[in-house]
């Protein structure tokens, strides 16, 4: 799920580019996306989020765990906000697997950093 449209063009053709078959993309907000899927009744597995610098909004966070979903793959360039959302879903369950920093941007203060995190049952 991705709101710029050419980010999503782009997607479909490395996704037709690498023969996959597995994978939707939608152009939408995020936030909107997954409360339709849930309305649905769609069974996810996992998730990417990689979040702008507010990070995932309350309902964003609780709609995954609605779902069910067992595994959320964090992408964070402020680990104020994913501090904050961390908290929130181990709150309602997850636990946090892996913390990889990735210093994309050397010689500054900007560190972007990918959290794995799995559904307790």
């Amino acid at each position: 799920v991705e709101i710029v449209s050419d980010a999503i063009k782009n997607a479909k053709t490395n996704i037709a580019l690498n023969k996959l078959d597995n994978i939707d993309v939608v152009c939408a907000k995020a936030e909107e996306q997954i409360i339709k899927w849930k309305n649905d009744n769609l069974q996810i597995d996992a998730i990417f989020v990689d979040p702008p610098r507010k990070g995932l909004d309350r309902t964003m966070i609780e709609t995954i765990h609605q779902m069910d979903i067992k595994k959320v793959v964090y992408i964070s360039c402020d680990v104020a906000t994913l501090a904050r959302d961390l908290k929130q879903f181990i709150e309602l369950g997850y636990e946090i697997k892996t913390v990889q920093p990735v210093d994309m941007f050397p010689q500054t203060l900007h560190v972007e950093c990918i959290v794995t995190l799995s559904l307790r049952h």
